[in-house]
């Protein structure tokens, strides 16, 4: 159950699902979802705000597990034809 801390009502049962967004990224189906990509989360190159080495190959967008905890604020429903 999620409540709305300002006001105390359940605002959702389920919270959002990153499978049921519009912004699961196309590969996420042939991935673990530890490891599920969301394309409004664009990462930038290398690692940024330690080094300005790249020191790592990460994939090009953020994973979902960090983006998505619990009520995502870029969640959008994917429409009928997309699901």
């Amino acid at each position: 159950m999620i409540v709305n801390d300002d006001t105390g009502e359940v605002v959702e049962e389920e919270g959002t699902l990153c499978e049921d967004c519009q912004h699961f990224h196309p590969d996420n189906e042939r991935r673990h979802p530890r490891y599920w990509m969301c394309l409004k989360q664009r990462r930038l190159p290398g690692f940024p705000h330690l080094t300005r080495q790249k020191w790592h190959n990460w994939d090009p967008y953020n994973y979902c597990e960090r983006v998505n905890v619990g009520i995502c604020a870029m969640y959008e429903e994917k429409v009928d034809e997309q699901k």
